[in-house]
Order: C-alpha cells, then structure tokens, then sequence
C-alpha cells in the first residue's frame, strides 16, 4: 500500500512538474495536465485498482474471510475496473490535442472517482470498528495487556492504510476547478526544479560588502560528481549556525587578508559554507518571505526560540541549495583565510594539507554554468535534504518559491534575452554569492566576482538582487536591470517579515543581466 500510494503520487507531481516548468502552465495553453494521451494516467488508474483490491483484501481478513462483508466494495471494485476500462477507451478513441475534461471522459472519471471513494469509506469503517471491537476485547481481558501506540497512533494508521486520502485526492480531481489546488493536494517532493525552482536556479541573494574588482591568482580544483557520496551528506549542520568565532564585524573597515585566495571548495568544508550562507542571509527579505519568518533575526547568534529556529530552518534550506549545486555539478567557489590556532604561525607549518585543514571559509558563489539546471530527479531531489526544508518551511514555502517567485523571474528572463537575441539556457546563473558577516568590507566578494568573470566570459550572467543596495553594487560590476518586482504584497513588509494593512508592502527584488557585450571593455 505505502509504495503502491507513493507511487501514485509521485507520478501526480511528476505530471505537474512538466506542466509547470517545462511547459509553463501558469501562462496557459495546452500542457500535460490537459492533453490527452499520456501513459501516465493509465499507469495511476491501474495502481487505484490494485489498491482498491489490496484494501478490500484486508477488509476480508479482519473480518474473518466472511464473504458478505467485502459484498459492497467489491462490488465497487467491479465498477471501478469497468469504469477505468471505459475511461481509458475514453482517452484513447478521444482526438489528439484536446483537453481532458470533455463530456465523455468527465462521466467516465466521476464514476470512477466515487466508486473508488465508496470502497474506501467503506473499508475505513470496516477496518476501523474492526480494530476498536479488538481493542475493546483486549482491555477487557485484565491489566496485563499492554496496548502499544498513542491515542491517535492507530487511527492515523487506518486512515493512510485503507488509501481513503489518495481517493480524497481523486475525487476532487474530478471537478477540472484548476491547476492550483489539485497541485497543492497531491504536492509530494519527488522532483523540484529549485530557483529556488523552475529551469534555473535559486537568485543570487547576497549579504555583502563588494569593492572594485582587482586582479588575483587563481587556484582552483576540480570538484567531481563523486562528492556527493560524501558523509556530509547525512550530517546535520544546524548546530554550525552560532559558532562564537564568528562575531559580528566593527564600526571600522577591517583590512583584507593578505593571504586570501579564491578556490573551488571541497566536500569537507560544505558545513562551514552552510553556516556561512546561513549568516549571511539571516536577515534577506527573500529568505524571510519563503521561510514565513514572523520577526526578524537580531544577529546571529541569538539565542532566542524564534530566532534560533529561523536559523534552523534557513541553514535547512541553504544546505540544500548546496548540495543541489554540486549534486547538478555546478561550481562553489570559496575565499578562504588562514584559521591558526592561539601560539601558532602558519607560515613554520611544514605540511602545507595540515594549512588548509585550517583555513577558514569567509566568503561563497554558487555557479549555475551553461545549460546546467537545479531540475532534479526524484532520487537526487530527495538526496539534497529538500524533505528537511519543507519541514521547516512547509507548503506556504513551497508555493512562494515555486508559483509566486519561479514564474515571475522566468518570464523577465525570457523577455529579456529575447531582446538580446539570446538563449538564456546557454548562459551562466549567479546563484549565490555571499560574505560573512564578520568578514565583509575587506574585498572578499571582489575576488569571487573577478574570478567568476574570467570563469564564464564571454557568456551572458544573470542573477537576482534582492536590496536597492546590492542592485547598485551589481550595477557598478556591470549588471543591467532587466525588471523590478514586488514579491509578498499583502502579507510581508520591506524586510520580508509577516505583515498586516499598509505595513504589508512587500519587499522588491530586482532581475539584472550582465550580457557579453558589457565584458572587458
């Protein structure tokens, strides 16, 4: 039953996924979801009926294999088989092209659907008196029975094994009312394409302080698919976010380190970039708007239960976007400092792998090269720990990535590189680009960028800006503003924090290309 139903789903969302992302659904016109055709919908019918009998099956069991009570769902069953064989003559006789909701095929769903509801009511009730008449019995044999499960344990139990929650879904899906809430019904991760979605990416969201660019050598390594085999992958980095050695920086400027470097980070420091990209975007209007943040974080290492699980939730979220990148094998780039311990000179160490151990992460880019998309399959989806980010921000979070934000940006784009004469796919995606807190203003964020430049010209780069400052800092690098947006109307303020009434202005982010007509004039 479990796989039979994950199953379903996923092939639910699978179908949504390509309707929305690849065949953009939200502007209308023909896609999957209403064409006619698909393997798809035979396979999900066949699973309904095979769970339908499995269901019946046990019903038969808890009942003593007495015939007369599985008489009605099996009966259902009977119908339902007749009424899918019809609905698929349904699909298959109907004309190419057309949508699936005509006449015929909407009588053949509806009696589809409520035959499969019946025999699932049917089979909740049965199952469910069945188990209280059990339990009823056991407690009347004397103390000694120990009863295990909650209060609730075994009612939650029926209720996902009898299938009654899948028929629900089917049933509403039946009434053609729209894309939206049959989506949310059904939504399950298997496949998400991050931009946090569509065809591109998460938007570059910086948290920097960012100096005209200068010229610095370069020692980059590669980084294989193999990474993500790496245990980082099962570790769990929250605990990362307060670390005391990063304090907040000073009034005054510090000055840059003189033995910092750019470099492509290794798989052992992915939780010392996490807790960077968590520093860095505690207070980020996107992240605080995804993430339904109900006040701002003071710093970050307040010790506050709100704040302490808005960090939570964010490292969450940026420990997937990490692992998403290297998982689709795009590029983290890191500046890193020396990390020498109290007494110590890193300059006597005489093993130059036990220096690196030590150095420090200060700065991260994440890099979406050409043609390289965060729209993942379901087992590496699952593998980049995207089921711990819809914990800590459920669905509200999903959809403002997915259906508020996605579509907004994808179609600036297009727009955009049309007027170019462009392909945005074949161009580079500044994913995130970040400087620690206490590291920024010493011209760290100046060495990924004039690293970034030689790495992707003469190809187009585009990002997203998400303050009127770093607009004007991406601005100074060449980036050209494509279209301003206004995410959270009517539900955040201009830090991305939960709103009412005029308060509840949003906050505005802005789209921004660096075209290769703009490089190395």
């Amino acid at each position: 039953m479990y796989s039979l139903s994950t199953t379903h789903i996923a092939l639910s969302l699978h179908q949504n996924l390509i309707a929305f992302f690849e065949q953009h659904a939200s502007d209308g016109g023909l896609t999957i979801l209403n064409d006619q055709g698909s393997p798809l919908v035979y396979t999900q019918i066949a699973i309904e009926v095979i769970n339908d009998s499995i269901v019946r099956w046990r019903t038969w069991v808890l009942w003593g294999r007495r015939y007369s009570v599985i008489a009605i769902p099996a009966t259902c069953i009977l119908g339902g088989a007749a009424s899918g064989i019809g609905l698929i003559r349904a699909f298959a006789v109907s004309p190419g092209g057309e949508e699936v909701y005509n006449a015929d095929i909407t009588r053949w769903f509806v009696v589809f659907g409520a035959l499969t509801l019946a025999a699932n009511v049917y089979a909740v009730v049965a199952v469910s008196y069945r188990a209280w008449q059990s339990m009823r019995a056991l407690r009347e044999l004397g103390p000694n029975i120990v009863i295990h499960g909650g209060k609730y344990y075994g009612a939650l139990l029926v209720v996902i094994e009898s299938g009654v929650l899948y028929s629900v879904a089917l049933v509403h899906n039946i009434v053609p009312s729209g894309l939206l809430p049959s989506y949310l019904l059904t939504w399950q991760p298997t496949r998400l394409a991050w931009r946090h979605g569509g065809r591109r990416g998460n938007g570059s969201r910086t948290s920097v302080d960012l100096d005209s660019t200068k010229s610095y050598p370069l020692q980059p390594i590669s980084i294989s698919s193999g990474q993500a085999q790496d245990p980082w992958y099962n570790q769990d980095i929250s605990g990362t976010i307060g670390n005391s050695s990063l304090q907040s920086e000073g009034p005054a400027k510090a000055a840059k380190h003189p033995d910092a470097y750019v470099r492509l980070a290794r798989p052992s420091e992915f939780p010392a970039i996490t807790r960077v990209l968590t520093r860095a975007f505690a207070k980020d209007p996107a992240m605080n708007w995804y993430g339904c943040v109900p006040e701002l974080v003071p710093d970050c290492e307040s010790q506050t239960p709100s704040a302490q699980r808005s960090m939570r939730n964010l490292s969450w979220f940026q420990s997937a976007i990490l692992k998403s990148t290297v998982l689709v094998k795009g590029l983290v780039t890191i500046v890193v400092v020396p990390s020498v311990e109290d007494g110590e000179d890193a300059e006597q160490e005489l093993n130059r792998d036990t220096v690196e151990a030590r150095e420090e992460v200060v700065a991260v880019a994440l890099w979406l090269p050409p043609g390289k998309t965060l729209d993942m399959g379901p087992v590496t989806f699952l593998r980049s720990g995207i089921m711990k980010v819809i914990q800590g921000w459920g669905l509200t979070g999903a959809k403002r990535v997915l259906w508020d934000f996605s579509p907004a940006v994808e179609r600036t784009l297009e727009k955009a590189f049309k007027a170019h004469g462009l392909d945005r796919l074949d161009s580079w995606h500044l994913f995130e680009m970040v400087v620690d807190p206490s590291h920024q203003g010493r011209e760290y964020s100046s060495l990924l960028m004039e690293e970034g430049f030689q790495r992707t010209s003469p190809k187009p780069v585009h990002l997203e800006a998400t303050t009127a400052k770093n607009r004007d800092i991406y601005a100074h690098f060449g980036f050209e503003v494509d279209e301003e947006h206004q995410f959270g109307v009517g539900a955040v303020d201009k830090d991305g924090i939960k709103a009412r009434g005029k308060a509840a202005t949003g906050y505005p982010e802005w789209v921004m290309t660096k075209v290769c007509s703009l490089f190395h004039k």
